[in-house]
């Protein structure tokens, strides 16, 4: 399907973004937004996506949680917020 070809060439510029910023004070935000994208692949998987997603929302939540941890104390908790509501 050339649908999946595309999305999972995009799914590997987002890789790459985290991958090119490393020493950027947001590598964590980008890290969780690159590990959470993955779970776009849950559409390739039969019959059942759930373990997948599941899987890779904990891959996601572990940057996540640092940044909360980062975050919830410093007087622009806008980080903070806007992962606390996911």
């Amino acid at each position: 399907m050339e649908i999946l070809k595309e999305l999972q060439s995009m799914m590997g510029a987002v890789g790459d973004i985290r991958e090119a910023n490393r020493a950027s004070p947001l590598f964590g935000h980008l890290t969780t937004v690159s590990e959470g994208i993955a779970m776009l692949g849950w559409i390739t998987i039969d019959p059942k996506p759930m373990d997948y997603v599941n899987e890779t929302l904990g891959f996601a939540q572990y940057p996540g949680n640092r940044i909360i941890r980062e975050y919830k104390e410093k007087s622009a908790p806008s980080s903070y917020d806007a992962l606390e509501t996911c």
